[in-house]
């Protein structure tokens, strides 16, 4: 749980559904008050049926992300929506003008039932997954270069905004209110899926895992350092000096409690610990330095690329 989830939830509690619809408050009933009333009608008009762009807006001044983008200097949100495809519904927030060097974010998502290609790996109750899929997110702030203190991850176009907890709790939130069990994402990156796995867990609890060993076994690396060697394949296998490859696997965040308590278990803890005994890796610094992308070598002598990598 991120140090946002009391707060946000708090407040959550005095939206109403009129209000992320049309963004005008007209009462303080509950948040589920009235939602089998409102939460389908003109779903094409809403983000996943219920949220309209002044809604999401309304949405980010009460949970104090229009604050916080306010002191880095963005004080003229713009949101667009494209819902039209109910199976890849994007927003997209700009700040001054809705033009692509101005995008502050941008996510892909959509409501799905899911059946994973490891689901011999729950109890069969919780097939089919219902589920918000996260498809794409992108936070950025394109008026920040990087600089050796924030190097770019892969991926990356721009330095982050520093909303990641925050947002992530908006999508929880979500979850809870479109009565999901949950949200998932496939994270393309190691990166990625490091930062998320403070919140989420793997469906197959060996990338649980492997993710924990990568970790254990290249945690004195910076992650920059990690996050770019896995992308360049220069990370390897210390039982056979194979290559390793990053193969995206289904992370969830569950919002229904017995899904969360199954990810929390002491089972689960268990298997994910006595599977970590079957990797093991280490990093070769000198490919990483050829393959590394010019914009990372720009950042770094080579004395410092020693230091970072030794």
């Amino acid at each position: 749980m991120t140090e946002y989830r009391k707060k946000f939830h708090r407040i959550a509690q005095r939206l109403t559904n009129l209000e992320l619809q049309r963004g005008e408050s007209k009462d303080f009933l509950s948040m589920d008050g009235i939602l089998e009333d409102l939460r389908e009608s003109r779903g094409s008009e809403f983000l996943l049926g219920s949220y309209s762009e002044a809604g999401i807006k309304m949405a980010f001044d009460k949970f104090g992300i229009t604050r916080e983008l306010g002191k880095l200097g963005f004080d003229d949100l713009i949101i667009t929506m494209d819902t039209r495809d109910p199976y890849r519904q994007m927003l997209r927030l700009y700040n001054d003008t809705a033009a692509p060097d101005h995008m502050l974010g941008e996510i892909v998502l959509h409501k799905a039932k899911f059946t994973s290609r490891h689901s011999h790996l729950l109890p069969a109750q919780y097939y089919p997954l219902d589920m918000i899929y996260v498809e794409w997110l992108i936070l950025q702030n394109p008026t920040v270069e990087f600089s050796e203190e924030r190097p770019p991850l892969p991926g990356q176009d721009h330095p982050g905004l520093g909303i990641g907890k925050q947002v992530l709790e908006l999508l929880y939130l979500a979850a809870k209110h479109q009565h999901t069990q949950g949200l998932l994402i496939v994270p393309h990156y190691y990166h990625t899926a490091l930062i998320f796995s403070q919140e989420f867990r793997f469906i197959n609890l060996e990338y649980q895992a492997l993710l924990n060993r990568i970790e254990e076994d290249l945690d004195h690396y910076p992650l920059t350092v990690r996050a770019w060697a896995v992308e360049r394949g220069t990370v390897y296998h210390k039982h056979d000096n194979h290559r390793f490859h990053w193969d995206p696997e289904e992370q969830i965040l569950a919002c229904d409690r017995e899904l969360r308590n199954f990810f929390h278990s002491e089972s689960y803890e268990q298997q994910v610990k006595a599977a970590e005994s079957k990797f093991a890796f280490y990093l070769d610094p000198a490919l990483l330095r050829k393959k590394l992308p010019q914009q990372i070598l720009d950042l770094y002598n080579d004395s410092e690329f020693r230091h970072i990598t030794k």
